[in-house]
């Protein structure tokens, strides 16, 4: 093999080996990957690290490559363990906004991604312990605190990407401290919200008023133990995944 091929192959190696660390680090689904999936683009990772979040920042060529372009602090701390969750790291829709869950300082963070990269917009208290799981609906963001008394908690996103509390709108999931939530999730319409409880086998659904409060949950028993990642087909239809 030519050296310039080797050493092409040693980099994309390294970057798919940092990624796979901020992976292990970050938990589930704490990847994000801005512009078409079979384009140019960027891949974000979330290391989850005690002493300090970061956001690491892969370049993707056409072809896939991934080369790691460095890393962004969050200015919150990770808890610096797996915390099997899903959606702790959310693009929104149009790829402008980022945001991340700071599992080690209870709080999220914002960034707005633009031609030069990642820029920490807001950091704002999660309303509950540990964050690990987002989901966002227009301008409606809204947490999972899995410690402590879990709960879930709404947040409205202004243009520029800050968050407001929404007083009113966090409400505490079926089983109690015994939960050990997964992920938190929107349906299409925005007028839903699942939460998957791996310990208890219950799937939380709350509804969600034209104000953006939540109402609820209503606690539904899962086909399964310990359903985790789902994702919503048509209407509230869920698919899930269970560990």
């Amino acid at each position: 093999m030519p050296r310039l091929q080797r050493l092409g192959l040693l980099k994309t190696c390294l970057a798919l080996a940092m990624l796979l660390a901020a992976l292990a680090w970050g938990g589930a689904n704490a990847v994000q990957a801005s512009a078409a999936a079979n384009g140019p683009g960027h891949v974000y990772a979330m290391t989850n690290e005690l002493t300090g979040n970061r956001i690491a920042v892969y370049d993707r060529a056409g072809d896939g490559t991934l080369t790691l372009a460095g890393t962004v602090p969050t200015g919150g701390l990770g808890s610096g363990a797996f915390e099997g969750s899903q959606n702790s790291l959310i693009l929104s829709p149009n790829s402008h906004l980022l945001f991340a869950v700071n599992p080690g300082s209870n709080d999220i963070s914002v960034f707005k991604v633009g031609p030069a990269g990642l820029t920490l917009v807001d950091r704002t208290p999660s309303g509950g312990l540990t964050p690990t799981s987002l989901t966002l609906h227009a301008n409606l963001l809204y947490v999972l605190n899995a410690m402590g008394i879990p709960n879930i908690s709404g947040f409205t996103v202004g243009a520029a990407g800050t968050l407001s509390p929404l007083s009113g709108s966090t409400r505490t999931l079926t089983g109690g401290s015994a939960s050990v939530p997964a992920e938190v999730g929107f349906d299409p319409t925005g007028t839903v919200l699942a939460v998957t409880e791996r310990n208890t086998r219950i799937i939380d659904t709350y509804t969600v008023g034209a104000d953006g409060r939540a109402s609820g949950p209503t606690a539904n028993t899962s086909s399964g133990d310990e359903p985790f990642g789902f994702a919503f087909m048509t209407g509230v239809a869920l698919s899930l995944i269970h560990i």
